[in-house]
């Protein structure tokens, strides 16, 4: 005859299972189980409800199968199914747990303490891959320029406006291992990366930037210079390279030809008006004498910097062309800068007032410029 460990009463054949008090397995009515005791969610046997342990999963286990079942967190002691802890300087954590102290580096994968990480734009650095990253700078950064290619009389530096989403991981990627670019913050754009390059000779963009590797990582990781409403590639040309005789003669030769350059840029005309408007366009130059354009120009003092060509304290900047991430329209836009201001130094005052796009592309001819010749072909398709 069996007899109920915890009421004492006899238990028939049926209506009993089994508690367990300090290893040792009782009979117990059923009844009485549920009504003062606590089963085991695994092996079904009754234990003292303060026996059983609460799991993360919200199962309660006995002490045996608690151990086969579970790993405890060394940090919050909670007891773990599923789950694989994190050995770390000899103790153990929990998922939660490691989350809520450790991160990893989003370059080299490296664990580091939360507090210690360097977190730039949401992304978090080792205090080492931090001091590597190529990050978004502020919009007035502006480190002292490095000049790549073999001495020359001009240098071209660029600006290259993006948009999709201003992010140093973004940045960095894009970049590369490039020192030609870095990356800084343009409040103009819509969640944008303006990329400023140090300058280069003409031979060098053609040669050794490797601008289509740059072009390419940037298309792939869904950036738009292009098919955007505010973004524009800026060309920088060395100021000490141009004589300020040979810029009031690139002015002229814009002015007059203003229809083809705007053809040229790919802008339309009320990006263009806004972001780079025509120097000269307040003069009416169409109904003045060459006599007369010589002295406009020559006390042409600028202001605005939203104009097609832009004096810097350096530089020259042309700000008349669209956007873009195609390689060999970049170069086209680089070309055409220098071809026009070949031109205009070569050519006399009278003879620039005169010149259009045709003595621009036959001063050019088809080899010097051939990325310009076949974008000019192309644009008057």
């Amino acid at each position: 005859m069996l007899i109920c460990k915890i009421c004492g009463k006899n238990i028939e054949e049926v209506g009993s299972t089994i508690c367990v008090q300090d290893n040792v397995d009782y009979p117990v009515h059923i009844e009485c189980a549920e009504t003062f005791l606590q089963h085991c969610d695994h092996c079904n046997k009754f234990f003292k409800k303060e026996e059983l342990k609460l799991t993360s999963l919200g199962n309660h286990y006995c002490p045996t199968c608690l151990d086969s079942l579970t790993v405890k967190c060394d940090v919050c002691g909670r007891n773990m199914e599923n789950d694989v802890l994190k050995k770390i300087y000899g103790k153990s954590y929990c998922q939660r747990c490691f989350e809520g102290k450790y991160t990893f580096c989003v370059v080299c994968g490296k664990r580091i303490l939360k507090d210690k990480a360097k977190n730039i734009n949401g992304a978090n650095y080792c205090n080492s891959c931090s001091k590597k990253i190529k990050k978004v700078e502020n919009y007035s950064y502006k480190p002292s320029p490095i000049f790549f290619g073999e001495d020359s009389s001009r240098y071209f530096g660029i600006e290259v406006e993006t948009e999709y989403k201003e992010s140093n991981i973004y940045a960095n990627e894009i970049i590369g291992n490039s020192n030609i670019f870095y990356a800084k913050h343009d409040g103009s754009l819509n969640n944008g990366i303006e990329f400023v390059s140090h300058p280069c000779t003409l031979d060098f963009w053609r040669n050794e930037s490797k601008l289509n590797e740059f072009c390419n990582r940037a298309i792939s990781l869904g950036f738009k210079s292009h098919n955007t409403s505010s973004c524009g590639l800026h060309v920088h040309i060395t100021k000490s390279t141009v004589s300020r005789e040979t810029f009031e003669k690139v002015l002229v030769f814009i002015s007059n030809n203003w229809h083809n350059v705007v053809k040229f840029t790919r802008r339309k005309s009320d990006s263009i008006n806004r972001w780079a408007e025509n120097n000269l366009s307040r003069y009416s130059l169409q109904t003045k004498t060459t006599a007369e354009k010589m002295k406009l120009v020559k006390e042409y003092e600028g202001g605005s910097r939203y104009v097609a060509v832009n004096e810097t304290s350096s530089t020259y900047e042309f700000r008349i062309f669209r956007g873009t991430l195609n390689y060999n329209t970049i170069l086209a836009c680089i070309e055409f800068c220098d071809a026009v201001i070949e031109l205009c130094k070569s050519c006399t005052f009278a003879e620039v007032d005169k010149a259009n796009f045709k003595t621009l592309m036959y001063f050019a001819g088809s080899e010097k410029y051939k990325e310009m010749q076949k974008f000019w072909v192309a644009r008057n398709k």
